[in-house]
């Protein structure tokens, strides 16, 4: 017995297989189509080299007059374009420094770019403040103590000094033997750190070994259990004056150019949703801010 089985397509079936029949004939079409485009373009470059191979030995003689007024033309049409190329990206230029206003920076205006306590020392201090105006809390803070953290012999423990209370940052501190450039203290953490700041002035004598043996003898520094020195140059060079190898562990050297920037660029690029800096006013300032340490 032969059993025979009967399919019947359904009308959607049919129509979907037209449809895909349709298309695949105009597929072959256009591929036709391109196909024939490109021979005729094929054939209109030989014929152009054609035409320009003929020409090319009059070309190496004396041009005719005909030839001349064509280049003559030619020229002229260069001219003028160039002439409005330049006329219109001078506009575009000006337009563009109307609107954005691209070589302004505040800190360059003023003449404090160089300026290590006018500038480098107040603006810094100021981030590091979970106080201050710049609204951040301890957004600042932390991105540097984890920046220390990295360079610490004796790893700091970050999460436990983030805390926003308890925090007291001072620039131009005088003590016995000298003025501290910025000073980060925080009793509820039991930690302090100075910064001596240097852009373009020289190293000191015997300036870091005085402000290392404040922070190791003086009971206003000694009453904190981590304490910290930090040298901060324009290229993170190390100290060459101090003279003890247990001073010179205990600093640690960082570069405008490279430690600061990155610390600030990174907080201000890629920092999460919950800590990102949104102020324009704070963006425009750190932004200027980069840009000179970017000129130093």
């Amino acid at each position: 017995m032969r059993v025979i089985i009967r399919t019947e397509s359904s009308s959607e079936e049919i129509q979907t297989v037209a449809r895909l029949r349709a298309f695949l004939e105009r597929f072959a079409q256009r591929k036709a189509e391109l196909a024939r485009e490109r021979r005729e373009a094929c054939g209109r470059i030989g014929a152009f080299l054609d035409r320009f191979r003929a020409a090319l030995p009059g070309l190496r003689t004396e041009p005719s007059r005909e030839q001349s007024e064509a280049c003559g033309r030619i020229g002229a049409f260069l001219g003028r374009f160039r002439q409005e190329l330049k006329s219109g990206l001078r506009a575009k230029q000006k337009e563009w420094e109307r609107t954005e206003a691209p070589r302004f920076n505040l800190f360059r205006v003023l003449r404090i770019e160089r300026r290590e306590n006018k500038l480098h020392n107040r603006f810094l201090a100021h981030l590091l403040n979970p106080a201050g105006d710049h609204g951040q809390g301890s957004t600042f803070l932390k991105g540097f103590l984890e920046l220390l953290a990295n360079r610490n012999r004796e790893p700091l423990d970050v999460l436990s000094l983030i805390e926003t209370s308890g925090w007291e940052i001072s620039t131009e501190v005088v003590i016995e033997d000298g003025r501290l450039d910025i000073l980060i203290r925080s009793p509820q953490h039991q930690f302090i750190a100075v910064v001596e700041n240097k852009v373009d002035a020289p190293e000191g004598d015997v300036q870091l070994g005085r402000y290392d043996t404040w922070l190791e003898t003086d009971p206003d520094a000694t009453r904190f259990r981590r304490r910290q020195l930090i040298f901060l140059t324009l290229d993170g060079r190390p100290p060459t004056r101090l003279r003890k190898k247990e001073q010179i562990d205990r600093c640690i050297c960082l570069s405008h150019r490279e430690d600061i920037a990155d610390w600030l660029d990174r907080t201000l690029r890629t920092g999460p949703a919950a800590t990102a800096i949104h102020p324009a006013k704070l963006r425009l300032a750190l932004q200027d801010y980069l840009a000179v340490l970017g000129s130093l």
